[in-house]
């Protein structure tokens, strides 16, 4: 994951509260980086044609 580009992942307070945050909405936080990367696969696009079936894939595969 592009964690340089997410400052909050940079540290490890930063991360510990991410993973505080996902542990209480029920979500693993290595769904939420994979997210992020398909998020930053798109950044620059006019279009994010796609995307959601990026999205799609990461909720089939978990």
């Amino acid at each position: 994951m592009a964690a340089n580009v997410v400052v909050l992942l940079q540290s490890e307070n930063g991360r510990r509260l991410v993973r505080e945050k996902c542990a209480a909405a029920g979500l693993d936080i290595t769904v939420l980086e994979r997210l992020i990367d398909a998020e930053l696969d798109h950044v620059g696009k006019l279009r994010k044609r796609g995307i959601t079936g990026d999205f799609d894939e990461l909720d089939e595969e978990d």
